[in-house]
């Protein structure tokens, strides 16, 4: 079979041959491409409404309310929580909307390999971020007053 194309029904009609698409000239009016008898099932209005379709049943016991997650805040990381630069990159975006470029900025790596080939301890560099973010805090909340 040669190789397939998209259909061009002007040139398959013009030819008189079945084209090479999925119809297989069965849409293109093509002599002699009538649609085989079994190849659209026929159906009638009766055997439509015949169908019926039974209700879902009713659940026995209604599913209790989820439980409300306590969110951690930044306080609440232990070290088991950043194993590795991607958990710590995570964390960041969770916490302080920050992407992997600006962890990586500020802890002093241009970009996110020179972190991951710095072999640097997410646990120390989560905290150093972590400090930083509290000092600008505190520096914004005593100009505020």
């Amino acid at each position: 079979m040669g190789s397939v194309r998209r259909c061009d029904k002007r040139s398959d009609t013009a030819k008189g041959t079945r084209c090479q698409c999925w119809c297989e000239g069965f849409f293109h009016g093509s002599p002699g491409a009538d649609a085989p008898e079994d190849m659209f099932p026929p159906e009638t209005p009766a055997e439509l409404e015949a169908v019926t379709y039974e209700p879902l049943p009713e659940p026995d016991e209604e599913a209790p309310p989820p439980e409300p997650s306590d969110e951690k805040t930044p306080d609440d990381v232990v070290a088991e929580d950043v194993p590795d630069l991607n958990a710590l990159f995570r964390i960041c975006f969770h916490f302080w909307q920050m992407q992997p470029d600006k962890v990586c900025r500020q802890l002093g790596y241009k970009n996110q390999m020179d972190a991951h080939s710095a072999g640097i301890n997410p646990w120390e560099a989560f905290l150093a971020i972590k400090r930083l973010k509290q000092e600008k805090n505190d520096h914004g909340a005593k100009d505020g007053c």
